[in-house]
């Protein structure tokens, strides 16, 4: 009788290790992620009840540094129609999380969307701008199979408002991809983002779940066009149209005076179609 129980023993002590409990595990493991820049990372969760369904709850964590102004994700894979997600601070120790709508190449505007709720974990946490979100209805996404994502960010300083209309700055960098929600599944319709094992690691790559990865950073881009924008303006007025005047005093020929004036304006649309295009990036 002896023997027996040692042996039944051994063998649920066998099995336990081969098959250990998954409870926990499979919450976290499955989460798919992405982090397209610096410091800024994403995560969905699906629960299994929504998967493999058009719509239902989704689970999703957007994360950056305190150097970030606000961070957004966005359905689809452009920003006319995209339903977005922006978080800023709200300067007291939270986030403001703004349900907000596209229309193209221009501020999303804020769309009351009563399914979408901040959860627990939420906030400024240790150098991180978190917010943890479940989306109770995404019927624009489809919670069952493979789907379109676009992200953008911004760094500044925090706007500290809990305005949910609250003006946003042009993005510094975005990125596009897509995310088989299929392999985001968790066990059950919980916050998975609770566990300190749900945490990204910033320097990894994206999770297997995640493919088609395309990141602009637009910061550099900005400073060059900046940079243009200010030497042709200031060679057209410094330079152009001063030397035209001269040209036909010293010259007397109104011809040549008459076409430096025209590369010096041409010079000036230049610039001053560089100064259209920065413009929104700075208000």
């Amino acid at each position: 009788m002896i023997g027996f129980s040692t042996s039944k023993i051994i063998v649920i002590a066998v099995a336990a290790f081969i098959f250990p409990s998954q409870d926990t595990s499979l919450c976290e493991a499955a989460l798919a992620s992405v982090c397209p820049s610096d410091s800024v990372c994403f995560q969905w969760g699906v629960p299994e009840s929504s998967s493999g369904s058009e719509s239902g709850a989704m689970y999703l964590q957007l994360q950056a540094s305190l150097s970030y102004q606000w961070i957004g994700l966005g359905t689809g894979s452009r920003m006319r129609g995209s339903n977005m997600l922006v978080v800023y601070q709200n300067g007291h120790g939270n986030v403001t999380l703004s349900t907000r709508q596209s229309t193209g190449h221009s501020m999303p505007t804020y769309a009351q969307r009563p399914d979408v709720q901040l959860l627990e974990g939420s906030g400024v946490l240790n150098g991180t701008l978190r917010a943890n979100i479940r989306c109770g209805e995404c019927s624009d996404v489809g919670v069952g199979g493979s789907s379109n994502w676009i992200t953008a960010w911004k760094q500044g300083p925090p706007l500290h408002s809990s305005d949910l209309s609250e003006a946003i700055a042009y993005h510094d960098g975005y990125s596009s991809f897509s995310v088989d929600l299929a392999k985001a599944a968790i066990a059950s319709d919980e916050n998975p983002f609770l566990s300190a094992n749900s945490s990204v690691d910033t320097h990894s790559g994206p999770s297997s779940a995640v493919s088609g990865l395309n990141t602009v950073d637009q910061t550099s881009e900005t400073a060059a066009l900046l940079c243009a924008h200010g030497i042709v303006m200031s060679v057209v007025f410094l330079i152009g149209f001063p030397a035209g005047s001269f040209i036909m005093l010293l010259v007397g020929r109104w011809k040549i005076h008459a076409g430096w004036q025209v590369l010096s304006f041409i010079g000036l649309c230049c610039g001053f179609a560089i100064g259209v295009i920065i413009s929104p990036r700075y208000n």
